[in-house]
């Protein structure tokens, strides 16, 4: 039989019995809880630095690309003119 997928809306329950499963250090202690919150709020800031290093340098990326497509345009014309050989 078929167990019902959980909905996003349904609340998640963690039990922890202490039998070193999984539990990092296994103690299961709040000690230990938070210390794997913390981590897992460590990496999320890496995520986003990240990300935003990312988009910073896909977004250089671009007005490097509108700049030398207008250099190749700019160069064009003035061969075109006779200006520059």
């Amino acid at each position: 039989m078929s167990e019902e997928t959980p909905k996003a809306e349904d609340p998640v329950v963690v039990v922890d019995d202490g039998n070193n499963n999984n539990t990092g250090n296994g103690n299961g202690n709040e000690e230990d809880i938070n210390l794997r919150i913390a981590e897992a709020v460590r990496l999320r800031e890496e995520i986003d630095i990240l990300f935003s290093v990312v988009r910073r340098k896909q977004h250089e990326f671009t007005e490097t690309e509108i700049e030398n497509k207008y250099l190749q345009e700019y160069a064009g014309s003035l061969m075109e003119s006779g200006k520059f050989e």
